[in-house]
């Protein structure tokens, strides 16, 4: 995936406690939480469910870039010059008590439970996308702009989008539908091993 810079101010949502620093033109989502967590061993009969959600002002010039572990990621395209982002943090753990207890905490885990984040952006129609995630699919509808999406263990499905899109998954499929393509103008790289 190719990294962009750009100027601007970043937003953190770290460990699933989103939040919103200030408003700015380029967007970082970091999340780590899944990168610390061991493989669940036993089974995992109990769960809890947390969603949290905030919003960010966007400027002219926009780039958001997400990048998780086990999770799925939705953008979807609104008429609102702002960024809104809902995130679903699920715990799997051998009893809903454990789920419970572990929930609510930013790191909490044990060896005995799985966490996962899934996200929906929703982004003015014209935004540029960096979007990766690993054991989980990305999902991209009405979105115009430059967009790099990797996908491992998941595939990639983006309905009626435009501009330069570079896509790459592995172990998963893609499906692009374009609003248009401009072949003098847009790059367009889609590659699945």
């Amino acid at each position: 995936m190719t990294k962009r810079t750009a100027t601007g101010t970043t937003v953190l949502f770290g460990a699933a406690i989103l939040a919103a620093l200030t408003a700015g033109c380029y967007v970082s989502i970091n999340v780590d939480e899944a990168n610390q967590i061991p493989a669940a061993r036993g089974k995992l009969e109990g769960s809890c469910e947390r969603v949290y959600e905030t919003a960010v002002p966007l400027e002219e010039q926009r780039l958001v870039s997400l990048t998780i572990v086990d999770g799925q990621i939705d953008v979807e395209s609104w008429d609102r010059p702002e960024l809104r982002v809902t995130a679903t943090k699920t715990v799997r753990a051998e009893t809903d008590q454990q789920a419970e207890k572990i929930c609510p905490m930013p790191r909490e885990s044990s060896k005995n439970s799985r966490i996962s984040v899934s996200f929906l952006l929703l982004v003015p129609p014209a935004t540029d996308l960096e979007l990766a995630t690993t054991n989980g699919s990305i999902a991209v509808r009405e979105v115009v702009g430059r967009h790099d999406i990797a996908a491992v263990n998941g595939s990639a499905q983006l309905t009626d989008v435009g501009g330069d899109v570079e896509v790459a998954t592995v172990n998963g499929n893609i499906c692009t539908v374009f609003q248009y393509i401009d072949l003098s103008r847009d790059d367009i790289t889609l590659e699945s091993v």
